[in-house]
């Protein structure tokens, strides 16, 4: 007797889920990540992050971390799904692109949320900014972007980062992972001094220099 496959496949992402922020994937230390586009703390903790991926890059540390963001848009933070959407649009067309525009997201967040306008407009006229943002930024023709958001695989990618957050204990931003684990402390940390002094104690175990 053998067993039948069922006719529809269950839809999976068509790569693994996150964007490598630096770093090498063979590295002994993964740091996942988890940023809201409209958070202000997880605006803070992309700028600590970026520094540290800069430390990481010197030829005597490379390839001892990597570093990953995920998108993680809380439903209580207003636009961050349509955001997130936004910026799976723009990683779909250039990755280099992607991280230019997720550091625009930050430094507009105070357009898209908290204020009057913000909660005024219709969820149209939101994609409409993003889409602008998105052609004042990288340069991505606006018609295409409008094309894409019709497109419901850029959709899928955008909830595809929510449940891959959520079924890892992820519940607010910023939150981090170390090799899969969640550091608590890590969401605290305030300058790339405190990222840089962990990551060295790690290093120092016996664990993760053995060959």
């Amino acid at each position: 007797h053998t067993h039948g496959y069922s006719q529809q496949l269950t839809p999976v992402p068509p790569e693994v889920e996150g964007e490598v922020l630096g770093g090498s994937e063979e590295a002994k230390i993964h740091i996942e990540a988890f940023l809201d586009p409209f958070c202000g703390m997880s605006k803070q903790a992309y700028g600590i992050l970026k520094e540290v991926v800069k430390y990481y890059e010197k030829p005597d540390r490379k390839g001892q971390v990597c570093f990953k963001v995920h998108s993680f848009p809380l439903p209580y933070h207003h636009n961050s799904y349509d955001a997130t959407l936004a910026a799976k649009i723009v990683r779909s067309h250039s990755k280099k692109a992607y991280w230019k525009y997720l550091t625009a997201l930050y430094e507009h967040r105070d357009e898209y949320i908290d204020t009057e306008e913000a909660y005024n407009i219709s969820e149209r006229q939101t994609l409409e900014k993003l889409g602008k943002l998105a052609e004042d930024v990288v340069g991505l023709d606006i018609k295409q972007f409008h094309k894409d958001l019709q497109n419901e695989n850029y959709h899928w990618a955008a909830i595809i980062g929510w449940k891959y957050g959520a079924a890892r204990g992820i519940t607010g931003t910023p939150m981090f992972l170390v090799n899969g684990v969640a550091v608590s402390e890590a969401s605290d940390y305030e300058n790339p001094k405190q990222w840089i002094d962990y990551i060295t104690k790690l290093l120092e175990e016996k664990y993760y220099t053995d060959k």
